[in-house]
């Protein structure tokens, strides 16, 4: 009838950014728990020297979940404080923290790794483990590790993908050694290669051993030693099998082998 409203089965419009604010959550959950123990050996004694005490451990924490645009961070903080009624000399605190996260810098190419390790460890393998934190031991450090791994990642001509990284960690947990130390390191950069090379060593198959090289057979498949000094595996084409020989000069051919995937053969240098 005319004048009478019509109801609509149209959608409403979303506007973009409400869009990405939904993939953006944060979720940091505290928590704490307290527990009072009795230990008849608070310092792990010999018969006749122990010592009895009650013990109160406290222990905050907060669990970590988030996810952004452009980062992530996830774990979890524990902070035990022990406290203890007739021995006080062994209150200390004894702090767990296992955090990992990424943080995209430059949109779809900067990207940083991150991660913080903190727990409580033994010093020497022989020396007195308790199974909990009540028990006082001068055998329990805090052992502390920290990385940090910027990296890019991309695409490249050819439809190849790469990525370089670089990472260190620093970290006080080998063998309780005095003070930081820079554990592991590495440094990458990129080189642009020529392309060209040498065929260090090569096989040629005459059996077809997948059903996928049945037409290929024979093939060759070399050992390729660049000019800039790497070596990789690859097929030698554009010459018959028989003809190849060790420390024949090369240069790289990329064949296209589906629309995703380009693989980088070799072929006879040009005169």
């Amino acid at each position: 009838m005319p004048g009478t409203p019509q109801a609509s089965s149209q959608p409403l419009a979303v506007p973009s950014d409400a869009s990405q604010a939904r993939r953006q959550t944060s979720a940091i959950t505290p928590t704490i728990a307290a527990e009072l123990t009795f230990t008849n050996n608070v310092d792990l004694a010999p018969s006749g020297q122990r010592v009895s005490d009650w013990v109160l451990q406290l222990t905050p924490g907060v669990a970590i979940n988030e996810r952004g645009a452009h980062s992530r961070l996830e774990g979890n903080i524990a902070i035990p404080v022990l406290l203890y009624a007739r021995t006080s000399e062994n209150n200390y605190v004894a702090p767990e923290v296992n955090l990992r996260g990424t943080f995209e810098a430059v949109e779809r190419f900067l990207f940083i790794d991150a991660t913080v390790n903190v727990s409580q460890q033994f010093q020497n393998a022989l020396g007195p483990q308790p199974q909990n934190l009540v028990n006082a031991t001068d055998n329990r450090y805090t052992a502390q590790s920290y990385t940090i791994s910027p990296y890019i990642k991309g695409d490249a001509p050819n439809r190849i993908d790469y990525e370089l990284r670089q990472s260190s960690i620093w970290s006080n947990a080998i063998a309780k050694l005095p003070g930081w130390t820079l554990i592991e390191t590495a440094n990458w950069t990129w080189t642009k290669t020529s392309g060209r090379g040498r065929v260090f060593s090569y096989v040629v198959y005459h059996r077809v051993y997948h059903p996928a090289f049945a037409q290929e057979v024979p093939y060759a498949v070399a050992v390729v030693e660049l000019d800039e000094g790497p070596r990789m595996y690859s097929n030698v084409i554009g010459i018959p099998p028989d003809q190849i020989v060790c420390d024949m000069k090369v240069e790289v051919a990329y064949e296209p082998i589906t629309d995703a995937i380009t693989l980088p053969k070799f072929r006879p240098l040009a005169a």
